[in-house]
């Protein structure tokens, strides 16, 4: 039905269980994890709670955090929660009611919904299209570009040379797209700046979703960010999220080191002081936008989705792989869950990073951008991120083999590989294989969001 506002629209939901009642049987599916999808992305889920690895790991924990109706928490606040039209006083039927942002224009919108039973088994799937009686107003087309790059912590030993040129470059290639407007936010850590902490990175990200805390704020306005900038997002706008720094895996979960890391008695990270993939998702699943990407270039970054034996798919698992194909964004890892990244000395950047930005946001006079894959002048998210899974292998090679050719400047001569926590060394007599990224991409289509267009006579 209409919402209260012209860009919103109700949702009721009404999920019924299934019971076999026989001599001797009494068994109801149960109802768990409601989930409701508009054109296809996750944009409420009942109960709202965050599964940690643990909890799903158990069946019994993974019940009674999942079981619906919940005693203590039955609506979603990720969206605004309303009234149902109707209630149900049978115990097998649960009810729901979700106010959700809708995009611009008059088109048909898809919701789909399903849960799952006790045995975690995906029921059916309930479809209903809703078309506007009138136009959404449009909204402005905003992207938000947040940079992290972390070269210096508490510890000398996890010191990087070139996470902070990551950032920056990445900010610098992306600060105008056509037909919308950029919000950079740059969250660095180096000598003399230390913004790339877990609470200014989870600050960020709350404003974006509409759940700010108080001390969010005064954390922005600490690192010199005004806090308006950061206003909700909405499904017409779009966000590019980069991290370049040390990545490590425990205990089947990725974790990103911020500036503020700890250090434990054993010389090891604390864990709790790290960004675990598990966070990262919690502070994601409220995004509101339409289109995501994440850029990973770290030490086993694709560990972020595969941990744990992650199976693309309406599985309900907790991670950050499960919210990436529910929410249908992107994620770009530097290297496979059991490699390295590496940052070039004389690329002056993580390899990852220089691949995008430099090798294929850079082109010769005359010639089109690199990243341009389908030749019709403009740049679009996926082709970008396509191109740096293609670039990658190639330039590590060229590093390695000594044979790299800069397009302007002398040939690299030396490679430097980002200091690993956790890194085994190469059994005698074996060269590590090459670096290779890996691109999870669960939209299913191309992008919309356009990064560049190609400029008569190019760009050096």
């Amino acid at each position: 039905m209409p919402g209260p506002a012209a860009n919103e629209v109700t949702v009721n939901l009404a999920v019924t269980a299934t019971s076999v009642i026989s001599p001797g049987r009494d068994i109801s599916s149960g109802i768990h994890d409601l989930r409701l999808f508009r054109d296809g992305r996750l944009v409420a889920q009942s109960p709202d709670r965050l599964l940690t690895p643990a909890i799903a790991a158990s069946n019994g924990l993974w019940r009674r955090a999942t079981t619906l109706p919940a005693t203590d928490v039955d609506i979603n606040p990720t969206v605004k929660p309303c009234q149902p039209r109707k209630q149900s006083a049978d115990a097998n039927i649960y009810v729901a009611c979700f106010i959700v942002p809708v995009p611009s224009g008059k088109a048909p919108i898809a919701f789909t919904a399903y849960a799952f039973n006790s045995d975690r088994i995906k029921g059916d799937t309930a479809r209903s299209v809703y078309t506007p009686a009138v136009a959404v107003p449009p909204r402005p087309r905003r992207t938000f570009v947040i940079a992290i790059g972390v070269d210096a912590t508490d510890n000398p030993a996890w010191h990087l040379n070139y996470a902070a040129n990551d950032a920056h470059a990445i900010i610098d290639a992306l600060r105008a797209m056509p037909g919308r407007t950029v919000t950079s936010i740059e969250l660095t850590s180096t000598a003399t700046a230390h913004n790339a902490t877990k609470a200014m990175i989870a600050a960020v990200l709350r404003h974006l979703n509409g759940f700010a805390e108080p001390a969010d704020r005064a954390a922005l306005v600490s690192a010199g960010i005004d806090p308006a900038r950061l206003t909700p997002l909405t499904p017409d706008d779009s966000v590019i999220l980069a991290f370049s720094g040390h990545g490590v895996t425990e205990d089947g979960e990725f974790y990103m080191v911020p500036s503020d890391a700890q250090r434990g008695p054993d010389g090891k990270p604390v864990l709790a002081s790290l960004m675990s993939s598990t966070e990262l998702t919690q502070w994601a699943r409220n995004i509101q936008s339409g289109e995501l990407a994440m850029i990973i270039d770290a030490c086993h970054s694709a560990a972020s989705v595969t941990a744990d034996g992650f199976k693309a798919g309406p599985m309900g698992d907790p991670g950050l792989g499960q919210l990436a194909y529910d929410k249908r964004f992107r994620i770009l890892a530097a290297t496979q869950a059991d490699d390295v990244a590496l940052e070039d000395g004389e690329l002056g950047h993580g390899l990852l990073t220089y691949a995008l930005v430099v090798d294929g946001l850079k082109a010769w006079p005359g010639a089109p951008l690199p990243a341009d894959l389908d030749g019709d002048g403009v740049v679009r998210l996926d082709e970008w991120l396509n191109f740096g899974v293609a670039r990658l292998p190639v330039l590590a090679e060229a590093i390695r083999s000594g044979s790299l050719h800069l397009q302007s400047g002398p040939a690299a001569t030396t490679a430097r590989m980002i200091e690993n926590f956790d890194d085994v060394p190469l059994a005698p007599g074996r060269e590590r294989r090459v670096q290779e990224p890996a691109l999870f991409d669960f939209t299913n289509n191309a992008s919309p969001l356009v990064l560049r267009r190609s400029t008569a006579g190019g760009q050096q």
